[in-house]
């Protein structure tokens, strides 16, 4: 592996970091903050698709239909410190190996905050119907993928634990936990 930065590790130190310290602890943005959130994202070719919070499966669905995706990535808000070489670790694993679904498990195996999914696109139309009658799927989205007994017979993975990220939860929902990651940064390492 190259010893360059990933553009996923580039984003997240740079432009994007200084988007979750502002927005943090809020519900909604406001028009402004959303252009300007949008900008950065173009600045980078990154494709954004907006829409409820109570049914984000719609996102995904969305998303899928608008172009031809093998595998999707899944990688929530409330994780911006997540490192990237785990996400990319996991993306080759999933892909090398024909998985159906791999995940980082958090809490178990990482700290809450390091949660990315890689998941085949062909599983959305089979998600999609569960989200209709399923509410966990319909905010969770990849929840019907971990705990629903229709897909037990497909390959899953999660990435081994590590222990040099023995760290306690770094996901950002409130203010707090912002407060709490910005009292951490020399233990995440991977941001310096």
């Amino acid at each position: 592996m190259s010893e360059e930065k990933s553009a996923l590790a580039v984003i997240t130190e740079n432009e994007l970091m200084d988007y979750v310290k502002t927005f943090a602890g809020t519900s909604a943005l406001t028009v402004g903050e959303t252009k300007q959130f949008i900008h950065v994202a173009q600045a980078f070719n990154l494709k954004i698709i907006g829409g409820s919070e109570d049914y984000v499966f719609k996102r995904y669905s969305a998303f899928y239909k608008d172009g031809n995706y093998d595998y999707i990535v899944r990688i929530t808000s409330d994780c911006p410190v997540l490192q990237p070489f785990l996400a990319e670790q996991l993306i080759r694993e999933a892909v090398d190996n024909n998985l159906d679904y791999a995940q980082i498990q958090t809490p178990n195996d990482f700290p809450d905050g390091f949660d990315v999914e890689v998941f085949k696109s062909s599983l959305l139309p089979r998600l999609e119907q569960i989200a209709k009658e399923d509410s966990m799927t319909r905010e969770h989205v990849t929840w019907a993928l971990k705990f629903d007994t229709r897909f037990d017979k497909i390959s899953k993975w999660n990435l081994p634990k590590d222990s040099k990220y023995n760290l306690p939860k770094i996901s950002i929902d409130t203010v707090e936990d912002l407060k709490r990651i910005q009292g951490l940064k020399g233990d995440l390492w991977w941001l310096d």
